[in-house]
């Protein structure tokens, strides 16, 4: 009886030591797969941020903090309007409460502050996150670099002038 007990628990801690070898393994590979996943948000083609229902930015990928000129630091945790032109703060104002209501936006042209001063268009398109119950839980919102499309667009208004004149 005791050898076969003996054999019986040798084998349980082999099933044990296993298992725990396979968790091992696949909590490595998982671990893996969230650096792949966070280096691609970090280095996407645009910015990523994340806002809290009062408009604290609460997370932010390196293309967009490199887009502006600032540290995780000086942008995580401040109000995303502290970016902004005035112009630009009183439409966010506006399109902010709509944006909660409808869910989404596209393609909303406002101006931010880069560290050193100067202005960048921006175009921003954004999505809610709600938790099961439906309450909202952060914004995830898109930046993408618009002073090419002005550019042109007062190119072509310039040529139309012209043309008209």
């Amino acid at each position: 009886m005791g050898d076969e007990l003996a054999r019986h628990r040798h084998h349980l801690e082999q099933l044990v030591a296993e298992r725990t070898a396979e968790l091992a393994e696949a909590n490595l590979a998982l671990a893996q797969r969230a650096a792949e996943i966070a280096d691609l948000y970090d280095r996407a083609p645009c910015g990523y941020h994340s806002l809290a229902a009062d408009g604290t930015i609460v997370a932010v990928n390196q293309t967009e903090l490199d887009l502006l000129g600032y540290s995780r630091e000086e942008y995580v945790g401040h109000k995303v309007g502290e970016f902004m032109t005035a112009d630009s703060r009183a439409l966010f104002g506006q399109r902010f409460a709509e944006f909660r209501r409808s869910g989404r936006v596209r393609d909303l042209a406002f101006e931010w502050l880069r560290k050193d001063g100067t202005i960048l268009p921006v175009l921003i398109s954004g999505d809610l996150v709600h938790n099961a119950a439906g309450e909202f839980l952060f914004t995830r919102s898109t930046m993408v670099d618009n002073s090419e499309r002005r550019r042109r667009d007062r190119e072509i208004a310039e040529m139309q002038a012209e043309l008209a004149r």
